[in-house]
């Protein structure tokens, strides 16, 4: 728990370098990631050269998945290191069909999520970013059919002391036994911990905290 706890988004890298010997620790914390019968759908990308961190950078969207939004972050071109990560689908579709897509997508999803905390472990801080655009960055790196971009790892040490977003309290989220049947104990979410517009959040907001309205995710 303390490891979640302390993970940490940076908005900015400083110039000092990743060796190669700390991203070769991250990426054994991939290797020893569960999935679904062990099929280990992952691909990592390690991009370290300027021109690739570059095309990296023109792949990624804004928080609002747009090409040439004001909010489009900088970071992959700051960061010194970038773990581009892929589903290799086609592994996984061999063992379940269709239905193979999804469970690479979230088995990649934990995979780079354990790259994260084990960064955070080194000092590093990892930024893991789902909003790119999958098929300029495929192309860029030059995928080959069948692979899939799930998301970037930016890697890096931090400018300053890094911080985090609001996050729901428990109670904001958990259902007992079914849906409605009661909260875990813990106060209202905090101000913020919803990206939706008013009004515009899920079924889940306008019964957090046994009925109270969470801040930030409209009315209850």
């Amino acid at each position: 728990m303390e490891a979640l706890r302390s993970l940490r988004l940076a908005a900015e890298f400083s110039d000092r370098p990743v060796d190669e010997a700390e991203v070769l620790e991250v990426l054994e914390a991939v290797r020893w990631t569960p999935s679904a019968a062990n099929t280990q759908p992952w691909e990592v990308v390690v991009v370290r050269g300027e021109g690739g961190r570059g095309a990296v950078s023109q792949a990624a969207l804004d928080p609002l998945l747009r090409a040439d939004g004001e909010l489009k972050p900088s970071w992959p071109q700051q960061a010194p290191v970038l773990l581009v990560f892929c589903a290799d689908v086609l592994r996984v579709k061999c063992r379940f069909g269709e239905a193979g897509l999804d469970i690479a997508r979230q088995d990649v999803a934990a995979a780079a999520l354990a790259a994260g905390l084990a960064a955070g472990e080194l000092g590093l801080a990892g930024v893991f970013v789902r909003e790119v655009d999958g098929a300029a960055l495929a192309r860029s790196l030059g995928l080959p059919p069948g692979l899939e971009p799930v998301g970037v790892l930016a890697l890096g040490h931090p400018a300053s002391p890094p911080s985090r977003p609001p996050v729901l309290e428990v109670a904001a989220f958990t259902h007992m036994e079914r849906w409605g049947g009661g909260r875990m104990p813990g106060g209202p979410a905090p101000e913020g911990a919803s990206g939706c517009p008013a009004g515009a959040a899920g079924a889940g907001a306008a019964r957090a905290a046994g009925g109270a309205a969470v801040p930030g995710k409209g009315p209850a």
